[in-house]
């Protein structure tokens, strides 16, 4: 695919598949990487009946592959920018046997960030079954299946299925940010019977790559069908023009990241935050 196909794939379904994204060497490094950080989690990480989740590692090996190398590139490509910026990583490990499912979801709400664009370049680094495989409601990232232009769907807690608000998770730190200007619309709690007909959903291979929009609702069964884990790796992008902006409610990556000298008028620039890739 050229980067051409690469933005009409993201602009017009949300999300595609690059096969054979990184090489061996990569995969390798980020294998190791994968394994140190569920060994030793961050104060962000998670594990609960088998599946891991991690969006703050520290690992600087694992943040380079982020910012060096085909995975920056692929963003850069996807959205047609090569000024874009590295947000972060975020690891995800469902072990053979989990049942836990991914409810129904899109990131960008999560994020303390309006205008521009994100995405994510989700790297399998073992093999993924269909059945495991992450499934995107194709086009929901835009209209007319998003309500209104520049709208962003709603968070909901994974645990609950309860929509995120400024009663129930208050922003805990983040008074020094412009408020947001963004419009939410609420997604259904599960995928409808037909969207889960025509999702988009891609096998993996090992060093496979997945490029989702922020906001592109998707979702994933558990990994109880499996006989081996699932482990994979999301990095996140976003173009220039995005700027840091208070939530509602507690935004993730937490709030701790950002600091005053960081977010002068909210940009993404100053002191190295989010700084451009080689």
């Amino acid at each position: 695919m050229s980067s051409s196909d690469f933005m009409e794939c993201l602009n017009r379904d949300g999300a595609f598949k690059v096969p054979a994204a990184v090489d061996a060497t990569w995969l390798a490094r980020a294998q190791r990487a994968c394994t140190k950080a569920r060994a030793a989690p961050s104060p962000r990480g998670e594990e609960l009946d088998g599946f891991f989740s991690d969006l703050d590692t520290g690992d600087e090996d694992l943040r380079k592959l982020g910012r060096e190398g085909p995975v920056a590139r692929i963003a850069a490509e996807a959205l047609g920018n090569d000024d874009v910026r590295f947000y972060h990583e975020h690891i995800l490990v469902k072990d053979a046997g989990c049942a836990t499912v991914t409810p129904l979801h899109a990131d960008a709400a999560y994020y303390p960030l309006d205008g521009g664009r994100v995405i994510s370049v989700w790297i399998a680094l073992d093999h993924v079954g269909e059945d495991a495989a992450l499934r995107f409601w194709r086009g929901s990232h835009a209209p007319p299946l998003l309500p209104k232009q520049g709208a962003l769907w709603q968070p909901r807690r994974f645990a609950s299925g309860d929509l995120y608000d400024a009663e129930s998770t208050p922003p805990s730190s983040s008074s020094f940010l412009p408020a947001s200007a963004c419009e939410y619309a609420v997604a259904p709690v599960h995928p409808p019977d037909d969207v889960c007909e025509e999702a988009l959903f891609w096998a993996c291979a090992p060093g496979d790559a997945i490029i989702f929009d922020a906001n592109t609702l998707h979702w994933a069964k558990g990994n109880d069908a499996s006989a081996w884990v699932r482990r994979a790796i999301a990095f996140r992008y976003a173009t220039p023009e995005c700027r840091l902006a208070r939530r509602p409610w507690e935004s993730s990556p937490p709030f701790r990241w950002y600091t005053h000298e960081s977010s002068v008028d909210g940009a993404l620039t100053a002191r190295g935050w989010l700084p451009g890739i080689p």
